[in-house]
């Protein structure tokens, strides 16, 4: 996960003069995926140029997604699955970018799990499969 969030900031000076906005959506029933989430926000805004954002998926507007030059989509594994409501989510993501997706954004994700192994791997590939059909960089 450390390196995919280094690799999307170190491609932020290939944006505008404007800087780069990351979205970072995820879901959270115990607040461990929120806490993560925060952190990854606190990292990527201490780049300079760097507006992150940082989203329950559910308080997400269109207007985020379209503005978002990378998202971040953080998940608890269900089942080693992404959570229901991020399923949601990149489903309506699908949606609100129309067909050209993600052409030319950059994607990343980040799991948290009871245990190792729980399947944090196969809820992370989930996501990231879901991104690459949505054509962003991953």
């Amino acid at each position: 996960m450390t390196r995919g969030i280094l690799i999307l900031l170190f491609l932020c000076p290939l944006w505008g003069a404007d800087g780069v906005r990351i979205l970072i959506a995820y879901y959270s029933e115990t607040g461990h995926t929120a806490a993560l989430a925060e952190a990854v926000r606190e990292g990527a805004a201490r780049v300079a140029r760097v507006q992150a954002l940082a989203r329950r998926v559910s308080e997400v507007s269109d207007e985020e997604i379209r503005a978002a030059h990378g998202v971040l989509i953080g998940t608890p594994v269900h089942w080693q699955t992404q959570a229901a409501a991020v399923k949601s989510f990149l489903d309506r993501m699908g949606r609100v970018l129309g067909p050209e997706f993600g052409e030319g954004r950059t994607g990343g994700v980040f799991v948290t799990s009871g245990s190792p192994s729980n399947g944090a791997d196969l809820a992370r590939l989930d996501v990231i499969a879901a991104l690459l059909s949505l054509r962003f960089v991953v």
